[in-house]
C-alpha cells in the first residue's frame, strides 16, 4: 500500500509482547501511528506514545487516538495528537438529542428545534479533533 501511496499508520493496540512484531518492517523515521484510548490504560497509551516518537526519530508525528473519553481527549490535547471520536458515540448522541427534542413540551410556544438541536453532520464533523497544530514539534 505505501508504495502505491497510500497512507498506512501503524497499529499500536496490540498486546504488550507483541510490541516489537508490530514494529518488524516500519523503517526508522515513520510518523504516521494509531491506537485506541482507554480512561483506564492511560500508561500504555503514553508507553505507545514513546514508542511512537522514537520510531519517527524527530520527524513531526501523527499520532492517532480512537476513543476513550474526556480523558483520553484532554491527553490527546496535552500530547499534540489526534483524536477521534467512536461513531456509535455520535450516533449515540444524535438519537438521546433527537428523543429530547420530540419528547419536550411546550406551552402555547413555537420554537425552532432546527437552531437547538446540532444535526448529525454537526456532530460528525466535530469527531476527529487534531491537536498537532497546538503542539511545537520537538517542544511537548
Amino acid at each position: 500500500m505505501q508504495e502505491e501511496g497510500i497512507r498506512v499508520f501503524v497499529d499500536l493496540n496490540v498486546a504488550n509482547k507483541f510490541y516489537a512484531f508490530n514494529l518488524l518492517g516500519v523503517p526508522k523515521g515513520w510518523s504516521a501511528f494509531c491506537t485506541r484510548g482507554y480512561e483506564d490504560r492511560v500508561n500504555a497509551l503514553n508507553f505507545e506514545y514513546e514508542i511512537a516518537t522514537r520510531v519517527a526519530d524527530g520527524n513531526n508525528l501523527t499520532f492517532v487516538v480512537y476513543g476513550g473519553g474526556e480523558v483520553i481527549k484532554q491527553w490527546c490535547k496535552e500530547h499534540g495528537a489526534v483524536y477521534v471520536t467512536p461513531i456509535i458515540i455520535i450516533k449515540n448522541k444524535y438519537r438521546s438529542i433527537k428523543r429530547m427534542a420530540q419528547n419536550t413540551a411546550l406551552f402555547k410556544e413555537e420554537w425552532d428545534m432546527g437552531k437547538a438541536i446540532p444535526t448529525l453532520k454537526d456532530l460528525l464533523d466535530k469527531q476527529v479533533i487534531d491537536n498537532r497544530k497546538q503542539i511545537e514539534y520537538g517542544k511537548g
